[in-house]
């Protein structure tokens, strides 16, 4: 099976971001609302996704990431 819980969980979590989402009113500038609601929905799906540790790829990037902005060598 290439699938487990945490895939269904990554769909559900997107999901209800999109929900969520869906009920923040529009911006009178479709390109500035766009783009602000791309930014949202992707810091909080990364959110999710990094702190329910659903992808083992994600975390061990996070970790890498944390580790070279966090100055050490």
């Amino acid at each position: 099976q290439p699938f487990d819980w945490r895939n269904f969980a990554v769909l559900i979590g997107g999901l209800l971001i999109i929900g969520i989402f869906y009920f923040i009113p529009a911006m009178s500038n479709l390109f500035v609302d766009g783009i602000l609601r791309s930014a949202l929905f992707a810091g909080l799906f990364a959110f999710v996704v990094i702190k329910a540790k659903l992808s083992d790829e994600i975390e061990a990037l996070w970790q890498k990431m944390k580790h070279r902005f966090a100055g050490g060598h």
